[in-house]
């Protein structure tokens, strides 16, 4: 295996991608490009891929800031396999193994979305799960936990999420 740097033996897995959430996968994509460009996405790995970051996005559609683009690489970029929205800053994921929810929640990702800073209005102030069938993404996001955000057009947040739990979920009261 090469490295991403020629100093370091640090093993690289694949190329372009941008904003890895603790090494992938979940990634977080290019911004300035308008509220509904570029989608944050949710996929797989493959050794050895390439996942578009700088020259193209969700498969091959390019970047028109990138001047010189590589068709070497264009045409070979993997399509994410789940698009997440656009500037919804996952930065945590998990996949379900506990018993305590309903069935249908096995396997499946919990994602928590920080949220948007560069949109016209905020979107994605939550912790929202994304249902798996076979080790793949297998329908739409659902809201899961909710309520940070009191308006998408206010600068009032009342709270990001940073973080999932991988092995079951409590709560508590705080007074």
């Amino acid at each position: 295996m090469k490295s991403l740097h020629p100093a370091r033996a640090i093993p690289s897995v694949c190329i372009g991608t941008r904003a890895p959430t603790c090494f992938g996968p979940p990634f977080q994509e290019r911004d300035r490009l308008g509220d509904d460009l570029v989608p944050d996405y949710l996929t797989h790995l493959e050794q050895g891929a390439f996942y578009g970051w700088p020259y193209t996005y969700i498969g091959t559609h390019p970047d028109p800031r990138i001047k010189e683009q590589r068709a070497d690489l264009r045409a070979k970029t993997k399509v994410p396999d789940a698009l997440l929205g656009s500037h919804v800053a996952v930065l945590d994921f998990a996949f379900y193994t506990g018993r305590q929810f309903p069935r249908e929640y096995q396997g499946g990702a919990f994602l928590a979305f920080h949220g948007s800073w560069n949109r016209s209005k905020r979107v994605r102030y939550e912790v929202a799960f994304l249902p798996f069938r076979n080790g793949e993404p297998a329908g739409e996001l659902q809201d899961f936990v909710t309520g940070w955000m009191p308006a998408p057009d206010k600068a009032q947040v009342w709270g990001r999420p940073v973080a999932v739990p991988d092995a079951g979920w409590q709560s508590a009261r705080h007074r």
